[in-house]
């Protein structure tokens, strides 16, 4: 037996589906700074404490499963949204349940869709909530709602196209861009397709994609509009350069013409625009390649531009692998998606310098139980779990759980303080062994293409 498959004999079962402890993204709320989200790879991590402590939440709860990574977004009165394959799903309890929402049928308005996959939510500032549709072999859509439940036609709507990414003005929330994918029928190429409007969706231009830069596939993904002018706006052309590259291109004219300001050798998982206009792109892979990590110890890639200009993005020294970028609204500090078993050994990073130097600011000590357990299947969920993140360490099951304020409970002494406190049995031995760790590092971590 090979060394690769008498390693696998260690590696429980977690909802994780195989894939390494890391982190995906980061969601804050705007106006509460105590209520974060922190999608993993093994769940949803919810804090309601400003993180210093999390609570996980199973991809069942949520409603899915899988090798997939939901987008969330938090509502303006705190509610969670959160896309799946089977429709848009929304909390109203804090995490502790989903439900679906209603998608009305743009040619039959009074009939409900079903079985659609959500690909993107967006939180406009006036509170309304934005989504859009990528359902193979159905007709695709934009989609928005007043109410939080009944989402109706935003006016886009397609018979072949699906809906990759859609982003609104943070300044003006009439204004949102769009990027499509049009796969080739009847003779005619795969094509790229961007939208915008200005009037909330009552009517749509589509903008020129003539001059962006395409690989194999012509893929663009809208990545941000400039929060203090929603003319300024920011499109990815993933795998552009020799399919393993992305292309970061700019419009000062409201996506009338792009300019591209940044190329990078690999693949980008992460952007932000700060509130102060400036721009931070990064990969988990180092900036001048391999695009293929061969060691545990080497280091991603951060680059930071004053501007967003042309020529003016600097790498940063000693960079985390970086899975995601966010800024609090809050504090204006820096927050970074990490690989809880990698060189960075934390869940989220954080930069209070702009995101020249990162500290580590929670990792899997910070995860202190589930949100709930009031189902069947959460105990076991959260075994399996507990164990894939090195929690467990062979103490006895408690139960761990929190309330609406987020504050926890546990019958071990040790129980809410961010430690290691007994929050379930392990009968495995979990992910103690750090030698299979690093290994299985070393051999299986891989980028997650942002497509």
């Amino acid at each position: 037996m090979g060394f690769l498959s008498l390693m696998f004999l260690n590696v429980p079962d977690a909802s994780a589906n195989g894939r390494f402890p890391r982190s995906t993204n980061i969601s804050f709320d705007p106006n509460d700074a105590s209520l974060m989200l922190v999608p993993a790879t093994f769940g949803l991590l919810v804090s309601k404490d400003s993180g210093q402590t999390f609570n996980w939440v199973s991809e069942e709860t949520v409603g899915y499963g899988g090798v997939y990574d939901p987008d969330y977004a938090i509502g303006s009165q705190g509610e969670i949204y959160a896309t799946t394959f089977d429709g848009l799903k929304r909390s109203t309890d804090g995490a502790k349940s989903f439900q679906n929402m209603n998608f009305f049928n743009p040619e039959t308005p009074s009939v409900l869709l079903e079985s659609i996959w959500v690909s993107q939510v967006e939180v406009a500032s006036d509170g309304a909530i934005w989504a859009t549709t990528s359902t193979g072999g159905e007709p695709n859509g934009v989609y928005k709602s007043t109410n939080g439940t009944d989402f109706f036609s935003a006016g886009l709507f397609d018979q072949i196209a699906w809906w990759r990414s859609i982003k609104l003005s943070p300044s003006n929330p009439q204004i949102a861009y769009v990027s499509g994918f049009v796969v080739g029928q009847n003779g005619n190429p795969s094509k790229a397709t961007l939208f915008k409007t200005i009037d909330g969706g009552a009517n749509w231009a589509e903008l020129p994609t003539l001059g962006f830069e395409f690989g194999s596939q012509p893929n663009l993904v809208v990545e941000g509009v400039d929060p203090n002018n929603p003319n300024i706006v920011y499109v990815r052309s993933a795998f552009s350069l020799d399919n393993s590259g992305d292309s970061i291109f700019r419009s000062d004219n409201g996506g009338q013409t792009f300019t591209k300001v940044h190329q990078a050798s690999c693949t980008l998982q992460a952007f932000s625009i700060r509130q102060d206009s400036s721009v931070i792109v990064g990969s988990v892979t180092p900036c001048a390649g391999p695009c293929e990590l061969s060691t545990e110890d080497e280091r991603g890639c951060v680059e930071i531009s004053p501007t967003g200009q042309a020529g003016s993005f600097v790498a940063t020294p000693n960079p985390p692998g970086m899975n995601c970028v966010g800024e609090s609204p809050h504090d204006n500090k820096i927050y970074t998606c990490g690989n809880a078993f990698g060189p960075e050994q934390f869940i989220l990073g954080q930069s209070s310098n702009d995101g020249q130097t990162w500290e580590k600011f929670t990792d899997n000590a910070n995860i202190v139980g589930p949100l709930d357990c009031s189902d069947s299947t959460c105990e076991d969920n959260w075994l399996a779990t507990c164990e894939f993140i090195g929690k467990c360490e062979g103490n006895s099951a408690t139960d761990t759980g929190s309330d609406d304020t987020g504050s926890t409970t546990s019958n071990d002494s040790g129980g809410g303080n961010g430690e290691d406190s007994g929050l379930c049995n392990s009968s495995s031995g979990g992910w103690s062994l750090t030698f299979v760790i690093g290994a299985m590092f070393m051999f299986l971590r891989r980028r997650n293409q942002r497509t």
